[in-house]
């Protein structure tokens, strides 16, 4: 993949969202030909035509709503030359970039959170001007979030604080 300027160098691209893209994707296409099998078969062979409808809906509202949280997610890439970063984020139809410079180390944080069963998960957050915070590293391991935050800041030429 080639820098979105010239010169400029990939240091940290956020790829987990291509997981629940595929995923919802999967789901989705696999949804659609169980209801058209549903549909020709006229339902559920030995099942109640509502009770059978009512299942289908259930299936239909989830992949909806995770469709829509999923890509709602963005792939992220940081790029950084002469201490400056570009950051971009691609969603499936639309992608965004913006440059600037970091105010300082603390722009750039590691946060602990908990992910869907109660697990400690670690995010490291690029914090850009405007205050909007921009997962760029993530994982269940504090050490890949903490070295990606000491990538960037060593790219960036700005001490690493240890809060």
């Amino acid at each position: 993949m080639t820098a979105p300027i010239d010169g400029a160098r990939c240091i940290l691209r956020n790829r987990m969202a291509l997981v629940g893209w595929i995923f919802m994707s999967i789901w989705m296409a696999i949804l659609m030909a169980f209801t058209y099998i549903f549909k020709r078969d006229g339902g559920v062979p030995g099942q109640s035509f509502v009770l059978s409808v009512l299942f289908m809906a259930g299936f239909w509202i989830f992949g909806l709503v995770g469709t829509i949280f999923f890509f709602k997610a963005p792939v992220t890439s940081v790029y950084v030359r002469d201490r400056q970063v570009t950051l971009r984020e691609r969603w499936l139809l639309r992608a965004q970039m913006q440059t600037f410079e970091l105010g300082g180390a603390e722009s750039i944080f590691v946060r602990q959170e908990k992910d869907s069963e109660g697990d400690p998960y670690f995010i490291c957050y690029l914090r850009t001007p405007e205050g909007r915070e921009v997962r760029i590293k993530e994982a269940h391991l504090r050490e890949i979030p903490e070295k990606a935050r000491a990538d960037l800041l060593a790219a960036l030429g700005l001490a690493a604080n240890t809060d």
